[in-house]
C-alpha cells in the first residue's frame, strides 16, 4: 500500500494470499518492465534509504546495495562489512619479558598447550580496549543493542524516514513475530494449499459417495442429488448426466490428490533446503 501511495504501477499475479489478515484477497506485484516506469518519489525513498544505510555503517563498507522491484513489495538488499572502530580483547598472562604463560589442558583427551586467561582479583577475566579498524560481527550489534539492536534498527529508521516526509508506519513494537526465511514462506504457504486440497477432497468424496447411492439403490426425494424422477423411475437422461457427473468427480478427485503429493513432495525438498540453508 505505502508504493501503491508512491505511485508504483501493480498487477495481478493470479495469486492469494493463504492465511492472515489478507487471507483470499489477490496478491498484487509491480509491473516494472524498465526504469522509465519507476516514480521519482521511490527512486527518492530509496536514495533515503541508502543515507540511513551509509550513516548505520559507512559508504565504505557497503559491498553491494540492489532496488527489487521483482517480488511482492519493491525492497533495497545490501551487504556491508561490520567494521568497528574500538573492540574489547582478553588479556592474557605473561611473564617479566612479555611472554605469554601457558598452561597444559586436556580437550577430548588430547593435551594441549594454551595461554592462561589474565584475571582481577576477583577472578573476573580482564579485557582491554583497542581502537583501529575491525572487521568484528559480534561487536557490531552489540554496539547497536544487543538483543534489542533490530528493535533499536528498526525505531531508528522509521524515524529517519518519517522526518524525511514519507508516512511509513512503524510496526508492532514487543511483537511475538518470528522472522521466516524465503523457504519458510513458502513452505506454509504450500501448506495451507494442501489444507484447502485435502478439505476439497473429502467433499468430494462425500458427494461421490451420495451420487453412487442414488445409482444403485432406489432412494426417493433425495434433497442432494437434482434428478428428475418419472413414475416408471428415473429417465434415461437424467440418470446419464448423474453417471457423467460421478466420472466428472473422481476425475476431479485424481487430480486433487495427484496435486496434493506433488506439493507434500515440494514441501519436503523445500523444508530441506531451508533446514540447510540455516544451518549453513
Amino acid at each position: 500500500e505505502f508504493f501503491q501511495a508512491l505511485g508504483v504501477p501493480f498487477r495481478n499475479n493470479f495469486r492469494k494470499y493463504q492465511y492472515g489478515d489478507k487471507e483470499g484477497q489477490d496478491i498484487m506485484v509491480p509491473d516494472i518492465k524498465s526504469k522509465d516506469d519507476i516514480p521519482s518519489e521511490v527512486t527518492h525513498y530509496f536514495d533515503c534509504c541508502m543515507d540511513f544505510l551509509k550513516g548505520l555503517v559507512v559508504e565504505e563498507n557497503i559491498v553491494i546495495a540492489q532496488v527489487h522491484y521483482d517480488e511482492d513489495t519493491p525492497y533495497l538488499q545490501a551487504y556491508f562489512l561490520s567494521i568497528v572502530d574500538t573492540v574489547k580483547r582478553m588479556c592474557y598472562k605473561s611473564d617479566e619479558k612479555g611472554n605469554l604463560v601457558k598452561e597444559t589442558v586436556f580437550n577430548n583427551k588430547k593435551e594441549k598447550t594454551v595461554p592462561i586467561l589474565l584475571r582481577d582479583d576477583e577472578g573476573n577475566i580482564v579485557y582491554e580496549t583497542i581502537h583501529g579498524k575491525f572487521l568484528n560481527n559480534d561487536q557490531f550489534w552489540k554496539d547497536l543493542g544487543g538483543r534489542n539492536s533490530f528493535t533499536t534498527l528498526q525505531d531508528s529508521f522509521n524515524k529517519f524516514i518519517t522526518e524525511q516526509g514519507f508516512q511509513l508506519d512503524r510496526g508492532n513494537i514487543g511483537s511475538n513475530k518470528v522472522h521466516q526465511s524465503k523457504l519458510q514462506y513458502k513452505v506454509n504457504e504450500l501448506k495451507f494449499e494442501n489444507m484447502k486440497l485435502w478439505n476439497q477432497i473429502c467433499n468430494y468424496n462425500n458427494e461421490l459417495a451420495n451420487t453412487k447411492k442414488v445409482l444403485t439403490s432406489n432412494i426417493d426425494n433425495n434433497e442432494n442429488i437434482f434428478v428428475k424422477k418419472g413414475i416408471t423411475g428415473y429417465i434415461n437422461k437424467d440418470v446419464e448426466k448423474l453417471i457423467e457427473y460421478t466420472i466428472n468427480l473422481e476425475k476431479i478427485n485424481d487430480i486433487n490428490n495427484h496435486e496434493l503429493k506433488v506439493k507434500d513432495n515440494k514441501i519436503s525438498k523445500l523444508s530441506m533446503e531451508n533446514y540447510k540453508y540455516k544451518n549453513r
